[in-house]
């Protein structure tokens, strides 16, 4: 399998000209179960762009961008994960810790970098990236 980079370095605060109806457009949910079921539903289903527009990333890319990075993702993994799971998770203090997910179906992997910040009733999702690569994630840490 060719390995693909997914940079996603994302802003809070910036308004996403690109708003779906029901998702959080800055990064910004209720809990970090909202945040996770959130996140996990769109990436087992490789809707990448909308995963982009929740975590607030997608005010870098134009539609086509988004649609554009869909597809590459849907190509490489043609079929829905079923399964994920949190590997690493590190506290960085202040409410802050970054984690490794793991979507995977079969033999094909997936692998999620996010930094989060807890506050006051509320989690920020403050940066994410994914690849296909593990040691590219897993270095992160």
């Amino acid at each position: 399998m060719r390995r693909i980079v997914f940079p996603m370095f994302l802003a809070l605060g910036l308004t996403c000209g690109l708003a779906r109806p029901g998702l959080a457009q800055d990064g910004v949910f209720r809990s970090y179960a909202d945040m996770r079921t959130t996140l996990d539903r769109m990436m087992i289903d490789r809707r990448i762009a909308d995963f982009m527009i929740a975590v607030g990333g997608a005010d870098e890319m134009t539609v086509q961008q988004l649609d554009s990075l869909e597809a590459r993702v849907r190509e490489l993994y043609p079929e829905p994960f079923t399964n994920v799971t949190r590997a690493r998770a590190e506290d960085l203090g202040d409410g802050f810790r970054h984690e490794m997910l793991i979507y995977w179906t079969g033999t094909s992997y997936l692998y999620v970098r996010i930094l989060v910040h807890e506050r006051a009733g509320e989690t920020v999702a403050v940066t994410t990236r994914f690849n296909t690569d593990f040691d590219a994630i897993n270095g992160l840490f």
